[in-house]
């Protein structure tokens, strides 16, 4: 069964082929990132209509600053990964679904930066800064609200330039997270040839339709957050699945799915989908990794943290 097909390719192509020629070397993450862009490297501003504002960069500049955040969010999903795998056996059932829950998060948070979109927060100074910014490139007065904003990349075919959308959401960050991944997911799916990749990842967008593509954060939400889950982990009511990176296993759980009104089920198959995506994840970043220009420090940092735990990354191959 072809898992990683046309559609894949075509993410690698958009989105991580353009990163080839970029590296962050890990001393200079704080300057690239999209806060920092926000804060220093606007060039322009193209429109700043409804809460919505089209700002224009330096292509180097705003790449780079996209690169910046995919290290540091697929850093935390593999620190979150060990973490996992150290504690499953140590920690509550409740906990454990909690932690892996970020692992996820981390995750989805990396896939959606590797194809040029995501959301980030704006506290009152960075939203005060970036109006001050807006209103100099502006003939009137901006006031950029502070709270949560989606952003994506707009192309242009002037070479030198990229646009960055970026518009106000009233969902929190978590549940705008997810809503992008739909998202990204429609647009994968956009290819409607009923290959054996559109099947599994049609069955993925079936499981968010039956459960709400938010369903992770409202699991992790109430078992984090309600009084009678404290109780549920004393009496193993709740099942912590962990799934390891076992793709044919990963694709036979997630293809098997039926629709159930069970809990644990469905802690299970959010397990299996931020498994998965961890996995679509690492499969795009080794593409950048082996044709484009990585830091060899950050390198060199990951594979000493991997090797400390005696791990070693299965081969994640296209079919199983």
């Amino acid at each position: 069964m072809l898992i990683f097909g046309d559609r894949y390719n075509l993410i690698r192509d958009n989105y991580i082929f353009p990163l080839l020629n970029y590296k962050v070397d890990v001393d200079k993450l704080e300057y690239n990132n999209l806060k920092y862009l926000l804060k220093n490297k606007i060039k322009g501003v193209k429109s700043t209509d409804h809460r919505e504002y089209e700002i224009i960069f330096n292509k180097d500049d705003l790449l780079k600053a996209l690169l910046g955040e995919i290290d540091y969010f697929y850093t935390r999903a593999l620190v979150q990964y060990f973490n996992i795998i150290e504690s499953k056996n140590t920690i509550s059932s409740c906990w454990g679904v909690v932690t892996h829950y970020y692992f996820s998060f981390f995750t989805i948070n990396t896939l959606l930066r590797m194809s040029h979109r995501g959301c980030t927060y704006l506290n009152s100074n960075d939203a005060n800064e970036l109006s001050r910014i807006i209103t100099a490139f502006s003939t009137d007065l901006i006031q950029v609200p502070s709270g949560n904003y989606s952003f994506s990349i707009v192309e242009y075919d002037d070479s030198s330039d990229l646009s960055l959308l970026l518009k106000q959401t009233k969902k929190g960050t978590h549940e705008q997270t997810w809503a992008i991944l739909g998202k990204l997911l429609d647009e994968m799916l956009n290819n409607k040839t009923k290959d054996d990749e559109y099947t599994f990842l049609r069955n993925i967008k079936q499981i968010s339709d039956d459960y709400n593509i938010n369903f992770p954060s409202s699991l992790r939400n109430d078992i984090n957050y309600k009084p009678q889950y404290g109780y549920k982990s004393i009496k193993k009511e709740i099942n912590n699945y962990i799934p390891d990176l076992n793709m044919e296993e990963i694709v036979k759980n997630l293809l098997k799915y039926t629709s159930k009104d069970d809990e644990n089920y469905k802690i299970k198959m959010s397990a299996l989908i931020g498994n998965f995506f961890f996995i679509y994840s690492t499969k795009l970043l080794n593409e950048y990794i082996i044709r484009g220009n990585p830091s060899k420090e950050a390198q060199k940092i990951k594979s000493h943290f991997i090797k400390k735990y005696g791990f070693k990354f299965p081969v994640f191959p296209d079919a199983i």
